[in-house]
């Protein structure tokens, strides 16, 4: 009885997973091509060389911090919350995932 239950909920919800598969995918590749891109960019940067952002890299980090006030606004986040989300996000805006992630905190 529980296999067949399972398989009628599987059958039902496969397209929906495959979707978000394949969803997964894509926003691994280009999550890893984005990598890349801003790995060659600090490389110039370093290296003393000027690098022009478009307006619409500019765009997208400005939306990224208005997202982030809005969601604290909308899920009334607590002041100590909030200053704990701020720490995070520029830890994360200056350093990436792996930095956040492996961060021991001493």
């Amino acid at each position: 009885m529980l296999h067949a239950k399972f398989t009628k909920f599987a059958v039902k919800y496969l397209p929906l997973f495959m979707v978000e598969a394949i969803a997964a995918v894509l926003l691994s590749i280009v999550e890893v091509r984005g990598n890349d891109i801003v790995g060659g960019v600090i490389d110039i940067m370093l290296s003393g060389e000027a690098v022009d952002f478009s307006p619409f890299f500019i765009h997208i980090n400005c939306v990224q911090m208005f997202t982030l006030l809005e969601e604290i606004i909308m899920h009334n986040i607590n002041a100590e919350e909030t200053k704990q989300i701020f720490l995070e996000y520029i830890h994360y805006h200056n350093f990436g995932w792996k930095e956040l992630i492996y961060n021991d905190n001493e």
